[in-house]
């Protein structure tokens, strides 16, 4: 059934505690949200015919009042639409490589502790001119050999945990 007013929606509210309805794809979802703010003007109405149609978006589609306000906010911007998942996590910077030539590094000067490890490394690749250490010689001091050698997947550390 479609509803063109909201005294209809009031009136179907009213009569419909007990029946559950659910639109289960979040497809179906945004696109219902989207035909009943079109067809129903939602930008045009008083707030308490809002809160009608803002409990009958609720019970279609099981979303909280909070989330419903929000994405009634998207369709009436006209961007309602299911975002892309973005990748918050940062990019890698060290690689396989790069912890092997740490460990090579370390092994020939006897496992000295951070600081002298990260002078050699800068040393590495400013007086010594070696492109291999370019990403290790910025290497915070922070960063400690052990943690270098401990991440789960070896040969990658993520930019964040620097």
């Amino acid at each position: 059934m479609r509803f063109i007013a909201v005294k209809q929606l009031k009136t179907f509210l009213q009569g419909s505690q007990k029946v559950s309805l659910r639109i289960t794809t979040q497809l179906e979802k945004y696109t219902c949200i989207q035909e009943t703010i079109r067809r129903l003007d939602y930008s045009k109405l008083k707030r308490s015919e809002k809160r009608i149609i803002i409990n009958y978006l609720k019970k279609l589609t099981s979303y909280k009042r909070s989330q419903l306000l929000s994405l009634i906010q998207r369709a009436l911007a006209g961007d309602l639409s299911k975002k892309e998942y973005e990748r918050k996590a940062a990019y890698r910077i060290y690689t396989r490589s790069d912890i092997k030539l740490l460990e090579e590094t370390d092994e020939l000067h006897f496992r000295l502790n951070r600081m002298s490890t990260a002078e050699i490394l800068r040393r590495e690749k400013e007086v010594c001119n070696h492109e291999s250490y370019c990403r290790l010689s910025p290497l915070p001091i922070l960063i400690t050999y052990e943690r270098l050698l401990s991440i789960k997947r070896p040969g990658l550390i993520p930019q964040n945990q620097l």
